[in-house]
């Protein structure tokens, strides 16, 4: 564990903008063997206690909402909620109409999507999550152009002449395809829990999809080998949005 929090921190990369947590490459480079002793402590007691501790979970540059049956519903929904709040802060620029559409949608999207989309690298998206992030992606261009539901405008209608089409979703798929193959490349423990199969057997009922199961719907691959293949020639994209 000690090795591979030392090869972590040493290829990221410096001089680039902290994330939520405030915490700079830099500053984890410079606490050098303490820093970390410091976070190989943080990761026994979170494998120990099989808990996050509580002030992780309270920082809004970690906190996840994911249940102890690995369904991601919960924090896509709260996801939503905090770019709506997001949104609604800056409805005074975004629902301007004296302004273009396309700097208020590129406003949107550097300000109020991310947050939506933090994390969405892990998500296993069900039938009902995708309808929740098509559901969120409209309510923002409604808002955009104040469009009322008794103006009886469809979705398609308001997806033509703003967008052209929808993308959230596609840029979710893309963004954990992306990340897949970055995973799988680097051959460390992230491929050996998504890969690896457990002895035994299961208890019956339906399997719960899992992330490969995910990706290699997303990616139209036939077999866990045609993925990996896929992998290593960075070849792996998107095939379609469903």
């Amino acid at each position: 564990m000690r090795d591979e929090i030392r090869y972590a921190i040493k290829g990221m990369k410096q001089n680039k903008a902290a994330g939520r947590d405030e915490v700079p490459t830099e500053l984890l480079k410079c606490l050098g063997e303490t820093g970390i002793g410091m976070l190989q402590h943080l990761a026994d007691e979170i494998y120990e206690f099989g808990e996050w501790p509580k002030e992780m979970m309270e920082s809004e540059g970690y906190r996840l909402w994911i249940t102890s049956d690995g369904s991601c519903s919960t924090d896509i929904k709260c996801r939503i909620a905090e770019a709506k709040t997001a949104f609604t802060e800056m409805r005074s620029i975004l629902s301007n109409l004296k302004m273009p559409f396309k700097l208020r949608y590129r406003i949107l999207n550097c300000y109020v999507i991310p947050i939506m989309m933090y994390g969405c690298e892990n998500w296993i998206l069900m039938k009902s999550d995708i309808k929740k992030l098509e559901a969120a992606e409209m309510w923002f261009l409604r808002r955009m152009q104040k469009i009322s539901w008794k103006e009886k405008k469809s979705n398609e209608e308001i997806v033509k002449s703003t967008i052209g089409s929808r993308n959230l979703l596609a840029r979710v798929m893309q963004r954990q395809t992306s990340f897949f193959g970055h995973i799988m490349r680097k051959q460390g423990i992230e491929q050996v829990v998504t890969t690896c199969k457990i002895d035994g057997k299961r208890k019956r009922g339906r399997r719960p999809t899992q992330f490969l199961d995910q990706i290699m719907r997303w990616t139209n691959s036939q077999s866990v080998a045609d993925v990996m293949n896929r992998v290593r020639s960075r070849t792996l994209t998107v095939a379609k949005v469903f």
